[in-house]
């Protein structure tokens, strides 16, 4: 098996009173050989990054040339959390305007 270590992606996740909710971009946060080096590299990027949720995600590349692979889907899961962040803030609103 071929393996080239650990990566880490962040999404940047972003409320506007414009926009509302909305993914602002996902990025590349670092490689390592190992997981634990990775989850480090996570929670640094949460601790670090301000102005936005941060949003990690790990995966191990094992094969050549994976890492476009793996940011494109990490764009695609932000992208989903991120609408599912949106039907959630959406049945608060209503639930609220209820009362």
């Amino acid at each position: 098996m071929y393996q080239l270590g650990w990566v880490t992606t962040y999404g940047k996740i972003v409320i506007s009173k414009d926009e509302g909710i909305m993914l602002e971009g996902v990025y590349y946060g670092g490689s390592s050989n190992d997981k634990t080096g990775a989850e480090e590299l996570a929670r640094n990027c949460v601790n670090t990054i301000k102005g936005a949720t941060i949003m990690p995600r790990i995966a191990e590349v094992t094969e050549p040339n994976q890492l476009i692979g793996l940011l494109l889907d990490c764009a695609d899961w932000m992208e989903k959390t991120v609408q599912s962040m949106k039907e959630a803030d959406a049945v608060i609103s209503k639930a609220s305007k209820k009362r």
